[in-house]
């Protein structure tokens, strides 16, 4: 199941709309909305396979290529919305996953699940 954007901001101010007996609650006693792998709305097929994975997955990834890279794309890519579509539709709570890549110069962070998506700016 695809998740759309609705379109409009209803939620995107819910904490705002919160009866004072609600907004009086320390966080920790609301359920706040939150989103799995909130960055994974895009990953890069080209990029090598992430180091949350385990040695036999990129190992596997190296011998069969462009096939294995299109399941792992299948497997990493759990949400649909970007980060500000999912801000506007009341997600507060974000599942932040990042890594440098191995044997690249210098000090870039990127999202990941399974591939490397964003760089992280």
């Amino acid at each position: 199941m695809k998740t759309r954007p609705t379109g409009n901001d209803r939620n995107a101010d819910w904490m705002g709309s919160l009866c004072p007996t609600l907004t009086a609650l320390p966080l920790k006693y609301l359920a706040v909305p939150g989103s799995h792998d909130s960055f994974s709305f895009w990953v890069d097929e080209n990029a090598p396979v992430g180091t949350d994975h385990k040695a036999f997955v990129k190992h596997l990834a190296m011998i069969f290529r462009l096939l294995a890279k299109k399941v792992m794309k299948k497997w990493s890519m759990t949400q649909n919305l970007t980060f500000r579509e999912q801000l506007e539709g009341g997600i507060r709570y974000f599942d932040l996953r990042v890594s440098s890549k191995p044997g690249e110069v210098g000090c870039e962070v990127y999202f990941i699940h399974g591939l490397f998506g964003h760089k992280v700016t």
